[in-house]
């Protein structure tokens, strides 16, 4: 896939709210499970330029049943991501517990230096986040610098996407609390099309972290999945990464970086590493990405993507096209793919 992208910096452009956060980061989803998680695989984690894991999948331990085992795995994991030089957020079964049970399990891992956060829950129903959100501020109570972990469905998932399931969730932590308004959508499915609500999910998270003044997360596609999503290459790498940055995006969690296995349904194909613990051929891409993305990240961190539009209705993007009024249409519909306007904030409004 190739684009074009144009910029517009407006110092006045005005969101609903205040500038969400300026920091840039970059994890994974689905790390190195018990038999893969050595010296070696985390520093090859370090090395592709990735911050944090926020998620490893291990049936084999269970992290969701036993407390003592959890615990146990999640220190070592801790201890491993610390030495390397990245950080993890934690699995444990408390989380689902009473404000004791989180208390003990926050006191557990706080002051670790290899935590990142806590790990409550993928996808969440839209009748089922009332324990996540008093988990989530629960966690908050008890370790206020750390980030507790709720990624939401997409957005074909609900009809009332946006009212029922993305400003429910909003509403039930509160906006003055919620470090990351989380999403993931996978658009690059196994017939060679393109997921037509991709661009319409991304603009729907983006008009809501800024009228709530909420960093915005999602997950860039780097697996494929049998008879439901192809394995991208190293430009369709690129593609999800900076679409979703030109989204306003500060927070990328690649899905995913090992290969899952042992899963009840879904078949994987390799991902950044196989399911042997080897580097496959888009390491190195995915390692380079990484680099430029951190590059551009520390002037994204500072920008919010105010308005965002498309040259032609191509990939479901009706309705988010560049206006007739907008000043160089023509030269835009011929000449640019996306456009975004990014407010640069004051007093320091300059790049």
């Amino acid at each position: 896939m190739a684009w074009c992208s144009g910029l517009f910096f407006n110092t006045n452009a005005q969101a609903p709210k205040g500038r969400t956060s300026d920091t840039f980061s970059i994890g994974i989803f689905y790390g190195p499970t018990q038999d893969l998680a050595n010296d070696e695989q985390f520093r090859w984690i370090k090395e592709a330029n990735v911050d944090f894991i926020q998620f490893i999948g291990d049936k084999a331990l269970d992290f969701n049943k036993n407390v003592d085992t959890a615990q146990q795995r999640n220190l070592a994991i801790l201890d491993l991501a610390a030495r390397n030089g990245i950080r993890y957020f934690v699995r444990d079964p408390r989380v689902r517990g009473s404000e004791q049970d989180i208390a003990t399990m926050v006191k557990a891992y706080k002051h670790h230096p290899g935590v990142a956060g806590y790990f409550i829950v993928d996808e969440p129903g839209k009748d089922d986040l009332e324990w996540p959100a008093k988990a989530y501020k629960t966690i908050l109570k008890y370790d206020p610098g750390h980030i507790p972990s709720v990624n939401l469905f997409p957005s074909p998932v609900y009809p009332d996407y946006e009212e029922n399931y993305v400003e429910a969730w909003i509403k039930a932590v509160g906006k003055e609390n919620l470090k990351l308004l989380s999403f993931d959508h996978y658009p690059l499915l196994v017939n060679g099309s393109f997921g037509g609500a991709y661009f319409k999910n991304l603009d729907l998270i983006r008009r809501a972290g800024l009228r709530h003044g909420i960093k915005t997360s999602m997950y860039p596609q780097s697996m494929g999945i049998i008879n439901a999503y192809r394995r991208p290459d190293s430009s369709e790498l690129r593609y999800s990464a900076y679409t979703a940055l030109a989204y306003g995006i500060k927070n990328l969690v690649w899905f995913t970086y090992n290969t899952p296995v042992r899963q009840p349904v879904e078949r994987f194909m390799n991902a950044i590493i196989d399911s042997m613990g080897n580097k496959t051929d888009l390491y190195t891409p995915f390692q380079n990405l990484n680099a430029s993305l951190k590059q551009v990240g520390k002037t994204i961190g500072q920008l919010d993507a105010i308005e965002v539009y498309h040259s032609d209705k191509s990939d479901g993007t009706e309705g988010l096209t560049v206006p007739e009024s907008f000043s160089g249409n023509q030269w835009m519909k011929r000449n640019v793919s996306l456009l975004h306007i990014l407010r640069i904030p004051k007093p320091n409004n300059h790049l």
